[in-house]
């Protein structure tokens, strides 16, 4: 729930710098709000989420592509459906932090989504989280393990994780309320260890009756994953706590407890991409909204507080509490974007590294597509998902000639591992060719790295694509780019074949001219109809593309099927140019069947009014039917749940006695039942 908040810092500066890459591309929040990172600005569009708070979402780390995203209860594949079984998980829209995604180490399809309720729902259900594989239904994904017990209630409405120092596994964190307890569980491999590393340490989060009550605020890691800032709303408690978080151990420590002026109540914050500084949003008593910028490169107190710099002002600005300064997120273009709550704009601090009115922060620094407005929240991403070794040699390429060069793995390590057996902190090469080394840290922590060395190839080449093809020419130490046509942006889009070419410097003096051929193909046009009712039916589903390939959830691969009973039927058309398009149609269930009539006339004179009874049209699943004249002769039988009964000529006036066994499914819900009923038969 959206609560004022004090905050509770989890410190140690390091010098790392590092934002959210492409796993954070794709935000999806508030009333149908979306923003795209992958042409490197952010761009507006319109979503398929409406929560009021915690949301979360992921992107594929190496090429950008949305894996999914979610509220904590519903859960959404890349192609903005439903996720199969992706519903009912234990959150609430009123969580500040409901939800979060975290992948499985060693795994490129499986996914955690953990799910935290929100503290003042009865009864809480504390943290949860379920397992996704985004594999099942040909890529539609599926909810395998639902509402798994993580952290049991009572609990703050908070979750972050951190990369493990050994740059593979996590640490999903969580904090207890009415306890000073931190819960750190490893996930590894072998999946997540349900028993917590627990720290005792800090503030006890106590019970209270405030109206902005302290489980509420955002948990976030710095980037470098060595320290934590808890936002706990304790009716407007008015200090902060310092706390050391180490990302080998999973442990809590040394906590700091610093008071503050305005008893102000927190609830969003980040760290800045360098780790240097940490912002909050804050409302005090009188509801003045402010975002505050503290220096935390120096852990003492003193100067912590010292630092203090008021970025904005609600007072200043002439903005009331419902365009509040709420969730506060990272992006992978370096800046801090601000939820404002109702508002069709999100603040922006621009520069998030600098001190005091360094950081540039601007109002209205984003404005949102129609018809969508931000709420308090802002997606939870890992922000410390680079934590760990820090081990990235750049990969050599040479322009013509390969002369000496240096591989440098840096100083710090107890180890070095080099592919060539030197096991000095860097080496020289001479020739193209794949290097690794594998280092050891003072923890015991290994990481292996690979670097590539080798002539400049050209940085695209002939490609085709289905409606839309992405150019990306970015490479490292480039001075400029210069497309065909003049632009100079490194990445692309082309909706039309032809023969383009793009001319990359580098730094250095080094250039090429790469040229390629794209050839655009078209998608499938596939287009089922719009969701119907029934329980037994005969719908034709056609999908007919020319020279096409056809994968239905029925398991069939032709071009058209039929929709028989209530249920989701989706299919898959591959085209001959391999580009795929998908398409799904819904028969609810018509459950108003089951409260159906027969009925007790008929009067077969020919006019074609009640001439028969059509028992097709009940939608039975099977059917026993007996009709006896007023003698107890049977005048008619049938096991067909399509019969029709329509009395010939020996059948005279009078009343007829029916006794009816029968069975309706529809969808998952069935009904079996045994009636005796009377006819009338009248000429």
């Amino acid at each position: 729930m959206h609560k004022l908040l004090s905050i509770i810092f989890i410190l140690n500066c390091l010098a790392t710098k590092a934002q959210p890459g492409k796993e954070a591309w794709h935000w999806y929040f508030g009333q149908d709000c979306m923003i795209d990172f992958s042409s490197g600005q952010a761009v507006s569009g319109v979503g398929n989420l409406t929560n009021l708070e915690g949301v979360a979402a992921l992107s594929n780390a190496n090429t950008g592509q949305l894996i999914m995203y979610t509220n904590g209860m519903t859960v959404c594949n890349s192609n903005n459906h439903v996720m199969f079984n992706g519903i009912n998980l234990y959150a609430n829209s009123s969580t500040t932090q409901a939800a979060l995604i975290v992948p499985k180490p060693g795994s490129t399809t499986l996914f955690y989504v953990i799910s935290v309720d929100e503290n003042g729902h009865n009864p809480n259900k504390g943290v949860s989280y379920s397992i996704a594989d985004i594999t099942y239904n040909n890529g539609q994904g599926k909810i395998i393990l639902a509402n798994q017990p993580l952290t049991p209630p009572p609990t703050c409405e908070k979750v972050t994780a951190v990369k493990h120092c050994n740059g593979i596994d996590y640490w999903i964190i969580t904090h207890s309320y009415k306890s000073d307890a931190f819960n750190a569980y490893l996930v590894t491999s072998a999946g997540i260890n349900t028993i917590p590393i627990v720290s005792h340490t800090g503030s006890f989060v106590k019970d209270t009756t405030a109206v902005y009550p302290s489980e509420t605020g955002y948990l976030k890691a710095s980037p470098n994953g060595r320290k934590l800032v808890f936002a706990e709303g304790y009716d407007w408690g008015g200090y902060f706590e310092l706390f050391d978080f180490d990302n080998t151990t999973g442990m809590v420590s040394n906590p700091i407890n610093i008071s503050h002026a305005n008893r102000d109540g927190f609830y969003g914050a980040s760290f800045s991409p360098d780790n240097s500084k940490v912002y909050v949003t804050a409302v005090d008593s009188s509801i003045i909204c402010r975002i505050y910028q503290y220096d935390v490169s120096n852990i003492m107190p003193a100067n912590i507080i010292a630092s203090e710099y008021i970025v904005v002002d609600s007072i200043t600005l002439g903005v009331n509490y419902s365009g509040s300064f709420d969730a506060l997120q990272m992006a992978p273009d370096g800046k801090i974007y601000v939820a404002r709550y109702m508002l069709d704009t999100l603040s922006v601090i621009n520069n998030p590294n600098a001190i005091g009115a360094g950081c540039n922060f601007q109002l209205k620094g984003l404005s949102l597509s129609h018809n969508t407005t931000s709420q308090f929240g802002l997606p939870n991403f890992i922000d410390a998902n680079y934590a760990g070794i820090n081990l990235n040699i750049p990969d050599v390429k040479q322009c013509s000639a390969f002369p000496n060069s240096t591989l440098n793995a840096g100083p710090g390590f107890v180890s070095y591992q080099w592919s060539t057996g030197q096991t000095t902190d860097s080496i020289i090469i001479n020739g193209p060719g794949k290097y690794w080394v594998t280092v050891i840290n003072k923890d015991g922590c290994a990481k292996t790295d690979t670097v590539n060395a080798y002539l400049i190839n050209p940085v695209t080449k002939d490609t085709n694509a289905c409606a839309i093809y992405t150019a990306n020419a970015t490479q490292n130490a480039v001075l400029t780019y210069n497309w065909f046509d003049n632009n100079t942006n490194p990445i692309r889009t082309f909706t039309n074949s032809g023969v383009y070419w793009i001319d990359v410097a580098y730094i250095g003096g080094c250039s090429i001219r790469d040229t390629f051929d794209v050839t655009v193909n078209p998608l499938p046009v596939v287009n089922l109809g719009a969701d119907t009712t029934f329980c037994l039916g005969n719908l034709p589903l056609n999908a007919f593309n020319p020279t096409s390939v056809y994968n239905w959830s029925t398991g069939q691969t032709t071009p058209s099927i039929t929709a028989t009973k209530a249920n989701s039927y989706w299919v898959k058309v591959t085209n001959q140019y391999n580009c795929v398009a998908y398409d799904t149609l819904v028969v609810h269930p018509e459950t108003s069947l089951f409260n159906f009539s027969i009925p007790n006339i008929v009067t077969p004179n020919g006019d074609n009014i009640n001439d028969y009874i059509d028992f097709s049209k009940y939608q039975f699943s099977t059917l026993q039917l007996e009709i006896y004249n007023r003698w107890g002769l049977k005048v008619f039988e049938s096991n067909d749940p399509s019969c029709v009964w329509k009395p010939n000529s020996n059948d005279n006036d009078g009343t007829y006695f029916t006794n009816i066994q029968y069975r309706i499914d529809c969808g998952a819900d069935s009904q079996t039942k045994k009636i005796n009923n009377f006819i009338t038969l009248v000429r």
